[in-house]
């Protein structure tokens, strides 16, 4: 499931670790950030889509451009 996210104009996609040929064994499911090609694994589905809506909590590029007004908002495909 793929998202832009309008408080840091990135695309931040979701995806079942396995089916995506992403190590699985750090997590079932993955967490990516497509602009800054950052990933954060989690034990569940649940978690995952709960971090997917802030990615300036774990990708620190995200962080840097929050702080900085350095984001640039665009409009993203919710399909991937």
């Amino acid at each position: 499931m793929r998202r832009g996210n309008r408080r840091t104009g990135t695309v931040i996609t979701l995806y079942h670790s396995e089916q995506a040929g992403l190590d699985s064994t750090q997590g079932e499911w993955a967490v990516v950030c497509e602009d800054h090609k950052v990933t954060q694994y989690h034990p569940t589905l649940m978690h995952a889509r709960m971090v997917q809506s802030d990615p300036s909590e774990w990708c620190e590029q995200c962080l840097a451009a929050v702080k900085g007004g350095n984001v640039q908002p665009r409009r993203v495909s919710a399909r991937a």
